[in-house]
């Protein structure tokens, strides 16, 4: 199943995340997945891994299977290319973490019903930050304490400019998003994202977002 892409879906915001792309070796659970979208509100490509490598840059949501070869290669490739990447299959193992590391934000078991992930792409689609299940945010989060209290130490190194650069992440928006809002290159502000990762030792915008979501529960609780 691939729709064919219209031109003009970029146009406006809510457009850009009307694409939704589907990756997976296994064709037939790609093509259940896609069953769970309207067709008249998302267009949607079901495409095999290798062919994933090639696309052009289009903003929108990715759905990867961890069971991808490579997944967190081809997360990283469709971050890269503006998309919000969700992965499905089990939250463990290094499969799952090396594609969170990659830039995915969300994760759906591969034991859901299809329609579990059109809810978490519409909400990605409304500005979500993230849609990871507790459970997963939970073990996130504990993987590596050490790390966590080093990146809360590191949120007090930002300047002012990352700090409002982090804000943009937190508040669940794109670097081409914080860009516009700010009048400067997305170039600059993938930049300053950056500083604010190396800052934080963290290795995704994902896992920056959680360290001020537990920087600001500890103070709270102080």
């Amino acid at each position: 199943m691939r729709a064919a892409p219209r031109e003009d879906a970029g146009n406006s915001e809510r457009g850009f995340r009307r694409q939704l792309l589907v990756v997976d070796p296994r064709p037939l659970l790609s093509r259940a997945i896609a069953a769970g979208f309207d067709s008249n509100d998302w267009l949607v490509d079901v495409l095999l891994p290798e062919a994933a490598m090639d696309l052009p840059i289009r903003s929108g949501i990715g759905v990867v299977a961890l069971a991808t070869p490579n997944a967190a290669t081809v997360v990283a490739l469709l971050v890269a290319r503006e998309r919000r990447v969700i992965v499905y299959g089990r939250d463990e193992g290094a499969a799952f973490f090396e594609a969170v590391d990659a830039g995915a934000v969300g994760f759906v078991s591969d034991r859901s019903e299809a329609e579990e992930f059109s809810r978490a792409a519409e909400a990605l689609r409304n500005g979500a930050v993230s849609v990871f299940p507790e459970h997963t945010h939970r073990r996130l989060l504990s993987r590596d304490w050490r790390a966590v209290s080093d990146a809360i130490i590191g949120l007090e190194r930002l300047t002012r400019r990352e700090r409002e650069v982090l804000d943009g992440l937190v508040a669940g928006l794109r670097p081409a998003e914080i860009a516009q809002r700010d009048f400067v290159s997305v170039t600059t502000v993938r930049n300053q994202v950056q500083a604010v990762l190396t800052k934080l030792n963290v290795h995704s915008q994902l896992e920056a977002v959680a360290t001020v979501h537990r920087h600001d529960w500890m103070l709270r609780s102080a």
